[in-house]
């Protein structure tokens, strides 16, 4: 019986962090490059046991980095809330804060 790890992710566009869940970051990260039109790099990624576990971590973050939340791009496609213009290192923290294990971190 393989158990599945669900992932939260620190990603930088230019300039702007998105912090979101996914199951493929490497789709992702694509996807996002191509709808940005820019290119977008993995800052951060954390692994949590369940779906259930990596979405009360994302909305928390989501909570902690509210002030600093930003509409960039004028985007219109689901997961545009998730932009915070903070930096990376403020959003770690935050994501770190709400729990689930760092399993990459960009230096």
């Amino acid at each position: 019986n393989r158990e599945k790890t669900y992932f939260n992710y620190i990603i930088l566009c230019g300039g702007i962090i998105k912090i979101g869940r996914t199951a493929n970051v490497n789709a992702r990260l694509s996807e996002l490059s191509f709808r940005l039109g820019i290119g977008c790099t993995l800052y951060s990624l954390f692994s949590y046991p369940s779906r259930q576990i990596a979405c009360i971590a994302e909305k928390k973050a989501h909570e902690i980095l509210k002030p600093y939340q930003t509409l960039p791009f004028n985007l219109k496609f689901g997961g545009s809330s998730e932009f915070f213009n903070v930096e990376p290192s403020i959003a770690l923290s935050a994501l770190a804060f709400t729990g689930g294990d760092i399993i990459y971190q960009h230096y």
